[in-house]
C-alpha cells in the first residue's frame, strides 16, 4: 500500500542521509532521490559494500569480488552494477599491474575498482559528475600518472570518454585510498600535507588521546611513521567529504570501547583543526592505531605471566569440567585453570581471580560471573581480565621526557663529533697479521708506553 511504502522511505532516509541524497516526493510525480551525481555514487558503492562485505574475509579480493556480485541473492545489488563492468575493470587493473596496487589494503582496492566500474556504467547513462574535484597542481601527486593510465585504458575497453572532471575524482580516490601500512614504506613518498604540520596535528592528537600515555607514545617511532601515512588519505577524504567503508567498525566498538573513545577524543582535535566532522567509521581506523601503540608500550612496560583461574559452578563438578574444557580451548597456553567447590573459594593465594556462574560478592575475591555455556560476549570479559593480570609492569623500563631525550641526543652528538674528528684511515700491507695491524693502529695514535700498553691490552 501507499502508506507502507511511504513508512519504508521514511525509515531510508537516516541511511540516505550520510550521502547527502533526499527523498523527493511530489503528487502526480512520483518519488526521486535528489542529490549530486558523485553523491549517488557514493551511496551506491556504500550499498554495495555493506551488503557484500561477507565475501572478502580471509579471501583473495579479486576472486571474493566476482563471487559477491555473481552470488548476491539480493538482486537490487546487480540492479546497480553490472558483473560483466566489475570483471572487465579488474581485467584493466590486472594488466597495468600498477607497483601502487601493491600498498592499497584489499578493502582500498575494492573500492578503486568498484569507483571505476560504477563511473563507467553512469557514463553509460549519461550521468557525468559536473565538477571538478578541488585539488590544486594534480600533476604533483604521487597518484596522478596511475590515474592517467586507467583513464586512457578504460576508454579504450568500455569506449567511452572521461572528461577532466572524472579524472579529477579518480585522481581524488587514489590520493584518498587507505595504505597498507608496513615499516619498509617511505612515509615522505606519501605525504603532500606539510610534514610539520602533520607532527603538530599528532602530537596535539597523542595529548588527547591520553595525556598519561603522551610521553611514551610520542617516543614510538613505529606508531608516529605510521599516523603519518594514515593521515594523508584521511585528511583528502575528509576535505572533499568521502566517506570510507570500515567493515570492523561493529567490533571495534563492542570489544575496544575504551580505545575507540580516546580514539574520538584525538580525532576531536582533527575536526578543530580543519573544521570537518570525522565519521565513526574514520575513528575506528585511528583506534587500530592507538590501540597497537598501547599494546606495543604494555608489551614493553610489562612482564607477561601465565594467569591462575579458578573455575567455580553451582551446578556441579561435571558443568564446572565441560566450562574448563571450553575456557582451556579459548585462553590456550595463556592461564592455568583450576576448579574448586564452593567451600574452598578463597583457599588457594595463587588464584588471580575466579569465573563462576553465580554471584561471590560474599567471598572477597575477583571474580566473572558468566554463563556457564560461556557465551561471546563471556569470553571477551575473561580474556580482558586474564590481559590485565597477565601483565607485570617492569620497574627497570624507564620512559624518558624531552629534556632527558634532548640530553642524550647532545651526548651522542659530541661523541660522533670526537669520531669523526680522530677517525683516521690507516693503511697496512696486505699479508698483515693480526698482531702488526694492532702494532700499526696503536703507534699511530700513542706513542712509547702507552703505545706498548694499549697494544699489550688489545693482544
Amino acid at each position: 500500500s501507499e502508506s507502507t511504502i511511504a513508512k519504508d522511505l521514511e525509515a531510508l532516509q537516516p541511511w540516505l542521509d550520510k550521502n547527502h541524497l533526499t527523498i523527493v516526493k511530489r503528487p502526480g510525480y512520483g518519488v526521486t532521490l535528489k542529490g549530486s551525481e558523485s553523491d549517488y555514487r557514493e551511496a551506491m558503492q556504500r550499498f554495495i559494500n555493506e551488503n557484500t562485505d561477507e565475501y572478502f574475509r580471509d579471501r583473495n579480493i579479486n576472486e571474493a569480488l566476482s563471487q559477491a556480485i555473481f552470488d548476491s541473492t539480493d538482486q537490487s545489488i546487480l540492479g546497480l552494477i553490472n558483473f560483466d563492468h566489475i570483471a572487465r575493470v579488474q581485467d584493466v587493473l590486472n594488466e597495468l599491474n600498477d607497483p601502487k596496487f601493491e600498498q592499497f589494503t584489499d578493502h582500498a582496492y575494492l573500492a578503486l575498482v568498484l569507483h571505476i566500474a560504477i563511473a563507467v556504467a553512469r557514463i553509460e547513462k549519461g550521468g557525468i559528475i559536473d565538477s571538478e574535484m578541488p585539488l590544486e597542481d594534480w600533476e604533483s601527486y604521487e597518484g596522478y600518472s596511475l590515474a592517467m593510465d586507467i583513464k586512457q585504458s578504460i576508454e579504450k575497453e568500455f569506449n567511452i570518454t572521461m572528461p577532466k572532471s572524472e579524472i579529477s575524482y579518480l585522481l581524488l580516490h587514489i590520493e584518498g585510498s587507505k595504505i597498507n601500512y608496513s615499516e619498509s614504506l617511505d612515509s615522505k613518498s606519501h605525504i603532500n600535507q606539510d610534514e610539520d604540520e602533520l607532527l603538530d596535528l599528532i602530537d596535539a592528537m597523542i595529548d588527547a588521546y591520553d595525556p598519561s600515555l603522551k610521553s611514551a607514545l610520542k617516543q614510538d617511532g613505529i606508531f608516529v611513521r605510521g599516523l603519518m601515512i594514515h593521515l594523508q588519505p584521511v585528511i583528502i577524504r575528509l576535505k572533499n567529504k568521502m566517506n570510507i567503508f570500515n567493515p570492523l567498525l561493529a567490533q571495534v566498538k563492542s570489544e575496544y570501547p575504551e580505545t575507540f573513545y580516546k580514539s574520538r577524543l584525538a580525532a576531536n582535535v582533527i575536526a578543530e583543526h580543519f573544521g570537518f566532522e570525522v565519521s565513526d567509521e574514520e575513528v575506528a581506523y585511528l583506534a587500530m592505531h592507538f590501540g597497537t601503540a598501547e599494546e606495543r608500550l604494555k608489551d614493553r612496560l610489562t612482564t607477561v605471566r601465565k594467569v591462575n583461574i579458578g573455575v567455580v559452578c553451582a551446578s556441579g563438578f561435571g558443568v564446572a569440567r565441560l566450562m574448563m574444557t571450553k575456557l582451556a580451548k579459548e585462553l590456550g597456553n595463556s592461564v592455568n585453570l583450576q576448579t574448586f567447590g564452593t567451600n574452598d573459594i578463597g583457599t588457594d593465594d595463587s588464584i588471580d581471580f575466579y569465573v563462576t556462574s553465580f554471584d561471590l560478592k560474599d567471598y572477597n575475591v575477583d571474580y566473572i560471573q558468566i554463563n556457564p555455556l560461556i557465551i561471546h560476549t563471556d569470553v571477551q570479559k575473561i580474556r580482558a581480565k586474564t590481559d590485565d593480570y597477565s601483565h607485570i609492569v617492569n620497574n627497570n623500563v624507564e620512559i624518558k621526557n624531552f629534556d632527558e631525550r634532548l640530553s642524550d641526543i647532545e651526548f651522542l652528538t659530541k661523541e660522533i663529533q670526537r669520531l669523526i674528528s680522530t677517525y683516521q684511515d690507516i693503511k697496512c700491507p696486505d699479508e698483515s697479521t693480526m698482531e702488526q695491524i694492532i702494532h700499526i693502529a696503536s703507534n699511530t695514535y700513542y706513542q712509547g708506553d702507552q703505545a706498548k700498553y694499549i697494544e699489550n691490552k688489545n693482544l
